[in-house]
């Protein structure tokens, strides 16, 4: 691990933030790593995101929240991350729509687990539930975390509310959100 730390570290002080990325996705594999080598993978993503908008940075950052919730899944920030995560890629959907339905049973007025909830229905096929889900739970926008705007729109616009999906995402900087976390709200952004 020290000599992939050291890799990531110079690359990172050269400005290759690519390659600082792949060493410490490389890091990932190495037990005891995972938590310091995602917490550098993360940072970097969100750099080179501002650097290059169509830098993928959640799903170059998937791997390392998948070891970083097994290696600690009882850190619920970070299984809410994942779970997040695994409903904009598509990945894992059975998994986080069991983890989010048992969080929301201890953390009921979380905003930020009822979105990711009634996405990953949307994501699943199943529009009736996430319909549901929102119609039961009214969210308040104006405390929806801005980091979970881009989920809540395309929540609101695949449940029939066209209009206030696309109000909400004419109100979006659009540049301080991932590459996947656009691409939600992409229909509701178009006249």
């Amino acid at each position: 691990d020290n000599e992939l730390a050291y890799i990531a570290n110079s690359a990172e002080q050269m400005g290759l933030n690519r390659v600082a990325i792949a060493a410490h996705e490389a890091r990932l594999s190495r037990g005891p790593a995972v938590v310091a080598a995602s917490e550098d993978l993360f940072r970097l993503c969100r750099l080179e995101q501002a650097r290059d908008p169509q830098f993928p940075g959640l799903l170059r950052q998937y791997p390392a929240m998948q070891a970083r919730h097994s290696a600690v899944p009882e850190d619920q920030s970070i299984a809410s991350y994942y779970y997040y995560a695994s409903a904009l890629l598509e990945r894992n959907l059975p998994q986080a729509q069991a983890g989010l339905i048992e969080m929301r049973q201890k953390l009921p007025d979380r905003n930020e687990l009822l979105i990711t909830l009634a996405l990953t229905h949307l994501r699943l096929g199943a529009t009736p539930e996430a319909s549901r889900l929102i119609e039961e739970n009214p969210v308040d926008i104006a405390s929806v975390p801005m980091r979970m705007k881009p989920a809540m729109i395309y929540v609101l616009g695949k449940t029939g509310q066209n209009e206030l999906a696309r109000s909400l995402a004419q109100k979006l900087d659009l540049a301080q959100y991932f590459l996947e976390e656009r691409e939600l709200v992409t229909p509701w952004t178009q006249r």
